[in-house]
């Protein structure tokens, strides 16, 4: 029975994803604590708490460790990763320690790139035993900077890509 069954789980490894299905199931383990995602050419990024996973159109899927794109986990000893769209990029950044990855397609899947630390103490609050990262609610890209919304009301804060320096408030408010 069970290799009577085998085929028809492989087939279901190779279709495209369709709205309704359930894509956690393309992957083994399933996925869980799904924490992030976002489109990049056309593939499904999704960003959980250890890894990158990604499906193309026609239901390959890939993982790429976030460890491979950021480093080693720095403190706070977890991370809170959040994908941000650009202009037509994508990049990874860990809300915890403000390290931020571009990300690639390559032949093999996901890929990172330039890796880059955030100007990020101003929203770290260190205690005797622990620190308290309170980070921006929102971020975009564009234009060579990564703008972070602080709250609704707040004016955008550039952060420079290259160097991960924050930049003048700009004077438009969201």
């Amino acid at each position: 029975l069970l290799l009577a069954c085998l085929p028809s789980v492989q087939n279901a490894q190779a279709e495209a994803f369709a709205p309704g299905n359930d894509l956690s199931l393309l992957f083994d383990p399933p996925l869980r604590n799904i924490q992030s995602l976002a489109i990049l050419e056309g593939h499904l990024v999704i960003a959980d708490g250890r890894n990158l996973h990604g499906i193309s159109p026609a239901g390959a899927t890939s993982t790429l460790p976030i460890a491979q794109a950021l480093g080693p986990v720095q403190q706070p000893a977890y991370r809170q990763p959040v994908l941000v769209t650009g202009d037509s990029s994508l990049y990874l950044l860990d809300l915890q320690s403000g390290q931020l990855a571009s990300l690639s397609l390559g032949e093999g899947g996901l890929a990172a790139g330039d890796l880059v630390q955030l100007d990020w103490e101003d929203y770290i609050t260190r205690y005797e035993h622990y620190n308290e990262v309170v980070p921006p609610k929102e971020f975009a890209i564009a234009g060579g900077s990564l703008y972070a919304l602080e709250g609704q009301g707040a004016p955008l804060l550039p952060f420079d890509l290259a160097s991960g320096q924050k930049r003048a408030y700009s004077s438009t408010k969201a």
